[in-house]
């Protein structure tokens, strides 16, 4: 589709938002989330819309705006804030990522400040990542929430919550039908990785390691769920040097690359017929861990090097190995020739989910809400309950 055409379609929507919440008089009981709604495209938006739908299920009234086109700039800010004025919600929460939206900072922390001055409403950002100077430019917000564990945070009223597993219907979903479905055997062993290209996960040189396994092993194969950032040409960059890789070793039967995102129902299907996934984080992230929580969502065992990701520990479904790609490569054969640990390891998985779920989340997020709010979003019996 043409992307003027996109953009168009983007603001129009918008303002058929902006619209039709001002002839509607019922904003009882109103959380106000702002995320990318209309991008398909990234973790942020899939956690917003899971996060509200599941607030809404708590029976909070929700309404969601796009971050990009509340805050562009002057003319859009006046609008929101005559809109948000309408609403008068209880709280706002922004979903946040410095990467997408340092560049309006400013704009955001502007309409904090005038919102609270104005009409007495608090913000909250929610982290999906951090740079040093974020929380300093966005000073005006009562609140933030991080879905990692902060390095940089010295802020009173900050809080941790660990990102919840995306919603997935795993009882309804018959694993051989879903396995038939993207071309696999049942008695195949299929091991998964995902998310972004990024050069410092290392695909090209894991798949280079583990060719001679394949070789040996026709039953084994990979998916590599994987795709390009916007925002980095170096992932293209990757993503055909796993494509050159399959070519030339003659891997086309055994490797799956997707290289482009994925819809959420094939993404999580895909996860879910795996019998194992592998991530190598790059050290150092400080950022929310999307990949833990999907496998997380599907109950699939995890490998993952022991830098980077910090939401789960060994023991919750996962095996860390040290920072050494020997023992990592060598980890994912042993367990992708061992049905027994595996299975042990599923069933930790699936304890794990009853503790990142999102029903649970959303809970921890209304009762920090309550903490910094005099105003009750919900009753504390319901939320519970």
């Amino acid at each position: 589709m043409n992307e003027n055409l996109i953009n168009y379609l983007r603001v129009f929507v918008f303002y058929f938002i902006v619209f039709f919440l001002f002839c509607s008089n019922s904003y009882a009981e109103t959380l106000l989330v702002f995320s990318n709604w209309n991008d398909q495209s990234c973790g942020v938006a899939e956690h917003s819309r899971h996060f509200s739908k599941t607030l809404t299920d708590l029976e909070l009234q929700v309404v969601q705006l796009d971050v990009s086109e509340s805050f562009k700039d002057e003319n859009a800010l006046i609008k929101t804030f005559y809109l948000v004025k309408k609403i008068n919600p209880l709280l706002i929460n922004i979903q946040y990522h410095p990467g997408l939206y340092y560049k309006i900072n400013e704009n955001i922390n502007l309409f904090m400040k005038i919102i609270r001055e104005e009409c007495q409403i608090l913000t909250v950002i929610s982290f999906h990542s951090e740079y040093k100077s974020t929380e300093k430019e966005l000073n005006e917000a009562a609140g933030f929430i991080y879905y990692f564990k902060s390095k940089f945070t010295n802020h009173a009223n900050s809080i941790y919550i660990p990102l919840p597993a995306p919603i997935f219907d795993e009882d309804s979903t018959n694993k051989i039908t879903v396995r038939n479905k993207y071309g696999f055997d049942s008695n195949d062993i299929i091991i998964s990785t995902c998310g972004f290209a990024n050069p410092q996960k290392r695909l090209p040189e894991i798949l280079s390691q583990l060719t001679s396994f394949l070789k040996n092993n026709d039953r084994v194969k990979i998916q590599f769920l994987v795709s390009p950032h916007p925002s980095s040409s170096l992932t293209n960059d990757e993503i055909n040097r796993i494509r050159d890789i399959i070519s030339q070793k003659n891997l086309g039967q055994q490797v799956y690359l997707s290289g482009k995102f994925l819809e959420t129902k094939e993404y999580l299907e895909r996860l879910f017929l795996s019998d194992l996934g592998f991530s190598w984080c790059p050290e150092g992230p400080h950022d929310s861990s999307a990949i833990e929580k999907d496998f997380v969502s599907v109950k699939v065992p995890l490998v993952i090097n022991d830098v980077g990701h910090n939401q789960l520990k060994t023991g919750e479904g996962v095996i860390r190995v040290q920072n050494n790609m020997n023992k990592f490569i060598s980890k994912i054969i042993m367990l992708t020739q061992n049905d027994k640990e595996r299975n042990f390891l599923k069933k930790e998985m699936k304890v794990n989910y009853s503790k990142l779920n999102y029903k649970t989340a959303s809970i921890t997020h209304l009762k920090y809400f309550h903490k910094l709010n005099d105003k009750k979003i919900v009753n504390e019996s319901d939320i519970i309950n």
